[in-house]
C-alpha cells in the first residue's frame, strides 16, 4: 500500500511541475566532429540528454543541413544552432541548457551527395539587398522558399502581392543585382 502510495504521490508532483521542469534538455555542443555521412543532425554535433523521450528524440533528428563536397569542413556558432533548432521544434529548444562550444567545427570525408546547408528557411525574415551599380538598398522580406548559398529563391516584400527571385548570398540575406 505504502509503494502504491509513493508512486502516486511521485506521479502527482510530476504532473504538477511545469513542462520545462521535467521536459528540460540539456544540448552539450562539442568542438569538433568527424563524419562519414554528409547529413548533419543535431545529434551529431552534441551530447544530448533530456527527461521527456519525446523531446530528446525531436531533438535528436533535427536536421542542421547537408554538407555538399567530401573531405569538406565548416564551422557552425552555437547561435546559429540555436535560431535553427528553435525554429524547428520551438519552445523545448529555446528552453534547452545550451553549452559547451561557442563554435562546432565538422568534417566530412568520403563519397557524400550534392547540396549545402540552408542559409535561408522558407518563412522567415531575410535582409533583401537591391543593387545597382555603386548604389545598394536593404530591406525585409519574407522567404517564400527555403535554399543555400548560391542558390536562387522567391522572396516577398511585405504589403505586395508578386514575389521577387533573389540569391542568397548569406545566412539570411539574400540579394538582387541589377
Amino acid at each position: 500500500m505504502r509503494v502504491c502510495y509513493a508512486k502516486f504521490c511521485l506521479i502527482a508532483m510530476a504532473i504538477s511541475l511545469p513542462p520545462s521542469a521535467w521536459a528540460a534538455a540539456r544540448i552539450h555542443l562539442r568542438e569538433q566532429v568527424k563524419l562519414n555521412h554528409s547529413d548533419v543532425t543535431l545529434n551529431d554535433v552534441a551530447d544530448l540528454s533530456c527527461s521527456d523521450l519525446n523531446t530528446l528524440l525531436r531533438l535528436r533528428s533535427i536536421q542542421l543541413g547537408r554538407m555538399s563536397q567530401r573531405n569538406a569542413d565548416i564551422s557552425l556558432e552555437r547561435e546559429e544552432i540555436m535560431r535553427w533548432a528553435i525554429q524547428k521544434i520551438g519552445r523545448a529548444a529555446a528552453d534547452a541548457d545550451w553549452g559547451g562550444a561557442i563554435q562546432t567545427k565538422i568534417h566530412v570525408k568520403g563519397e557524400i551527395s550534392k547540396g549545402n546547408f540552408e542559409a535561408v528557411t522558407r518563412d522567415s525574415w531575410v535582409t533583401l539587398k537591391v543593387r545597382s551599380g555603386l548604389v545598394s538598398v536593404e530591406s525585409k522580406a519574407i522567404a517564400l522558399q527555403s535554399g543555400a548559398v548560391g542558390q536562387y529563391i522567391r522572396v516577398k516584400k511585405m504589403n505586395v502581392t508578386s514575389s521577387l527571385l533573389a540569391q542568397i548570398v548569406d545566412n539570411n540575406v539574400v540579394e538582387i543585382a541589377e
